[in-house]
């Protein structure tokens, strides 16, 4: 009687085969694997740099003032200098962002963004190795008094100061108010004191019209830099002191 089978070498030609196969296969679901993780990690990358400019514009779209580049100003002991990494505005009392006080009802709420090392924010943000090392924070006062007829003060109180990120991992490629353009109007509270285009755009008595602010963010992925940028140009209300923010 005849026996039939396979024989030695006819095993370990199927298996090798099989396993050409089988590592084939590994590296296309590894492949894919790693597409996908990339293009979910760029989604979050543009969803991040989405809501960041979100929330500043926002903010500038409610401002009473906003400050020029190349103003100094001092929060906390620290200084800021408005233009590529800080931008800074003045929002009156009991508006959508600013919440009414126990004081007269005559003070502002400071909003300063500014891009700074994230290490300061690693309780919130945790530590990433493969990040920039930047963050863009958002810092919050109130109490903020502003004499009708003078330009806004640049020491701040740190009353009620919020400290917290908007955006992780921000590239130095962003810029928050290098780019502002002036009012082309002039608006005076007194003959001798004016704001707007009589100024220019780093006095502090210029009158800003449109804010254009640019957030990067990039991220180290398996040795690979993502990147995802997204600019914003806000068109400001920039009303000088000529009145009480809220006149009775």
């Amino acid at each position: 009687m005849k026996k039939t089978g396979f024989t030695l070498t006819e095993l370990l030609m199927a298996m090798s085969i099989f396993g050409v196969l089988m590592t084939a296969m590994s590296m296309f679901f590894i492949s894919n694997q790693k597409v996908a993780t990339e293009q979910i990690s760029s989604a979050s990358n543009e969803n991040n740099v989405r809501l960041a400019l979100l929330r500043i514009n926002e903010i500038v779209s409610q401002a009473n003032y906003i400050y020029p580049s190349g103003q100094t100003l001092v929060l906390d002991g620290k200084n800021y200098s408005t233009g590529q990494n800080v931008l800074a505005v003045l929002i009156p009392e009991n508006t959508t962002y600013c919440p009414p006080t126990a004081s007269t009802g005559q003070t502002y709420c400071g909003f300063m963004f500014s891009i700074e090392n994230r290490s300061t924010y690693s309780a919130i943000l945790g530590v990433n190795s493969s990040t920039t090392g930047l963050a863009l924070i958002e810092h919050r006062v109130t109490g903020i008094t502003w004499a009708q007829h003078t330009v806004p003060s640049l020491n701040w109180p740190n009353t009620n100061l919020i400290s917290s990120p908007v955006a992780d991992s921000v590239s130095t490629n962003s810029s928050l108010a290098a780019d502002l353009e002036p009012a082309d109007y002039s608006s005076f509270d007194r003959d001798t004191f004016s704001y707007g285009a009589t100024a220019d755009i780093s006095s502090s008595k210029a009158l800003i019209k449109t804010v254009n602010s640019t957030v990067e963010v990039s991220y180290t992925f398996r040795g690979k830099s993502l990147e995802t940028q997204r600019s914003s140009y806000v068109l400001a209300r920039a009303i000088p002191r000529g009145a009480l923010p809220h006149p009775n």
